[in-house]
């Protein structure tokens, strides 16, 4: 397994629509892998969750997985209600149940150091397919929700940020500017223009380079702020 290069916000991959795959795809030894190479990824940076774009696969697929620690007295209640059970779902397709909706901190691992209060549906119903390719249907609700939430945003090119309302809109627009990811970004566009997406999509499968990755906190555990401070747990790469 390897660690993947992350793709930072303003890469054009974090904005395409991703692909489906197909059954058979998805039982492929390259998916297979992306899956594991995925998980170590997230698990590198106590993360959440993590959707293929963000390690520069444009396809219709993330991981999530999260557990807090048992012996970590510094829990608390809330957080040891945030566990989400291990997942690796392609294709999903989410149905709101009901009209409740919640706010609660996310972040994204493609967009270090930013964190906003996200409003999302608190009961959700999921079809999709597991790793296996057989077709799975699951509800979920509270934390479990707004993981799947995030992360099956990533797969229409929409980012947290883009849900954000009012003041704490306001605030990430600033903190984003400052951090200049754009400028980041344009040195890096062109070089990968051509390898957007993967094999599956018609670019080049495993852009995402091996044994490294763009240090950032966007999945980072609950309890953790995107720079590493105690605060409320954000979801990510969710990121």
């Amino acid at each position: 397994m390897a660690i993947l290069k992350v793709a930072r916000m303003g890469h054009p991959v974090l904005r395409a629509r991703a692909r489906a795959l197909s059954p058979s795809e998805i039982k492929s030894p390259e998916v297979q892998r992306l899956i594991d190479d995925m998980f170590e990824t997230m698990h590198e940076y106590q993360g959440v969750g993590l959707a293929a774009p963000q390690v520069h696969e444009s396809v219709r697929l993330f991981v999530a997985g999260f557990s807090p620690p048992d012996d970590d007295d510094d829990d608390d209640e809330e957080d040891r209600g945030r566990s989400v059970p291990r997942l690796a779902l392609i294709n999903p397709e989410i149905k709101i149940v009901g009209e409740n909706m919640a706010e609660d901190w996310e972040g994204c691992l493609s967009i270090p150091d930013i964190r906003g209060r996200v409003p999302r549906a608190t009961q959700i119903l999921v079809q999709a397919y597991d790793r296996r390719g057989k077709r799975v249907e699951l509800r979920a609700g509270g934390y479990t929700a707004r993981v799947i939430q995030h992360e099956t945003d990533h797969l229409d090119g929409i980012l947290f940020t883009d849900r954000l309302e009012g003041e704490d809109r306001k605030a990430a627009l600033r903190s984003i500017r400052n951090a200049n990811y754009d400028s980041v970004t344009e040195r890096t566009t062109a070089k990968r223009a051509k390898t957007v997406g993967s094999s599956f999509g018609g670019g080049s499968f495993g852009t995402g380079t091996a044994g490294t990755s763009t240090k950032g906190t966007g999945a980072s555990a609950p309890g953790t702020s995107a720079n590493g401070t105690p605060g409320a747990g954000s979801v990510g790469a969710a990121g």
